[in-house]
């Protein structure tokens, strides 16, 4: 379900503004996902390195042009969510990551993340998730028993 004009604008907005730190925000996402589902660790060769902080860093920025590119959701985020089942990523593992995101986004932008902004980027993140999720449990629904 697309979003909002003025939530899109939010979402926009707001990571101009963080894209500088994408790294440190990236560090934040990858702390908080770690300490709080040490399990998802194993999905990564090595959790704490700088091509793990880049997935992170991949996922803010998939969400960020899926707004401005919705088209990307049918195509490439489709494919991507029939690639993460071989990874082993499971349906809950987006709600993992949709809470680690929005905890870097509060850490990082303080004050300024607001319920409306803190409402957009989740509607935002979902679109992308769902999308991936649902992707995902078609490949596992198609494969033998």
């Amino acid at each position: 379900m697309p979003i909002s004009d003025r939530a899109a604008g939010l979402v926009r907005t707001t990571w101009e503004r963080l894209r500088p730190a994408s790294q440190d925000v990236a560090r934040s996402m990858s702390a908080t996902l770690f300490a709080e589902h040490p399990s998802v660790m194993k999905l990564f060769d090595d959790a704490d390195s700088d091509a793990a902080r880049e997935s992170f860093v991949l996922v803010i920025l998939e969400v960020v042009r899926s707004l401005d590119h919705p088209e990307v959701l049918t195509t490439e985020v489709v494919e991507s969510g029939r690639r993460h089942v071989v990874y082993g990523v499971q349906s809950v593992h987006y709600d993992a990551l949709r809470a680690a995101l929005l905890a870097a986004l509060a850490t990082h932008l303080g004050a300024d993340f607001t319920t409306e902004v803190r409402l957009a980027w989740a509607a935002a993140y979902d679109g992308v998730a769902d999308v991936m999720r649902n992707a995902g449990e078609q490949v596992r629904a198609a494969r033998p028993r």
